[in-house]
């Protein structure tokens, strides 16, 4: 009797069924051992989506794979980067290898980070995947002495994350930009988010996109949430709403009265 064999499932099934896995990495990891030619690659999607640079031992491992397997990196699509300060020069640059093999990057994390101490060669690639065309949502958590003012190009971001960023550095920009010269800007933003300790950054990112030569606005902002810890703040959260207008449409306040010295009222009219 002649063995019978079953019709190959269409790629697409196989896609459909993969991505029903997405969030079980022990069932994608079977799956990549089920077929090199109709398995692996979409398992893999899943698997290196996102990725998290911090520790050297990995660092050195995912180096290895990237340059063993480069169309890995084509699949990362979400990558944090903590604490590189604490990496010795030789460990910093196994970070900088990795980050050349990520040309469709989409979103980007930087926690805890002193933007002075890094070298010269990882500021220069973080600062090309910043301008990635792909690049569409950057978080900075912890971030210190970065130049403020190099937001205001990255004209292809549709999401900011500032938190706890009091130690950002802005050169000379006005103190005080009206929403009109907000308005006027070109950038993509839809949602935008202060986090705790991020007051002044608050102040300061608002004069940024208020300046001239900046083109990263609120045009088509549609999500915005502000930690309102003293009226300072609240004119801030009240700037950047009226600089929205009619776009935005979905927004919060995290408010703080244990650090407001009276009774205050807040009221918000869409």
């Amino acid at each position: 009797m002649m063995p019978y064999h079953l019709p190959p499932l269409p790629q697409e099934i196989i896609d459909s069924i993969v991505e029903g896995l997405r969030d079980d990495k022990n069932a994608l990891q079977r799956c990549a051992l089920v077929s090199r030619h109709h398995f692996l690659r979409p398992a893999r999607r899943h698997l290196f989506s996102a990725i998290k640079l911090y520790k050297p031992l990995h660092c050195q491992r995912l180096l290895l794979v990237l340059r063993s397997n480069p169309e890995i990196g084509h699949f990362i699509r979400h990558v944090i980067i903590s604490n590189v300060q604490l990496l010795v020069q030789r460990e910093e640059i196994t970070v900088v290898n990795i980050l050349t093999f990520f040309p469709y990057l989409q979103s980007l994390a930087l926690s805890y980070i002193f933007w002075d101490t890094l070298s010269t060669e990882l500021t220069s690639i973080l600062y090309s995947l910043f301008r990635s065309p792909h690049l569409k949502r950057l978080s900075f958590i912890g971030v210190h002495d970065f130049p403020l003012e190099d937001l205001g190009s990255l004209t292809q971001l549709e999401s900011l994350y500032l938190s706890a960023m009091d130690g950002m550095r802005q050169r000379s920009y006005p103190e005080a930009p009206s929403p009109e010269n907000i308005k006027g800007a070109r950038g993509q933003l839809k949602s935008l988010e202060f986090g705790m300790g991020s007051m002044r950054s608050a102040k300061s990112m608002l004069s940024v996109l208020g300046h001239p030569r900046s083109r990263l606005g609120f045009s088509q902002l549609t999500d915005l949430s502000v930690e309102v810890v003293n009226l300072e703040t609240l004119n801030i959260f009240h700037s950047l709403m009226q600089a929205a207008g009619s776009s935005l449409k979905y927004f919060s306040s995290k408010l703080d009265f244990s650090r407001w010295p009276g009774r205050m009222f807040l009221q918000i009219r869409s």
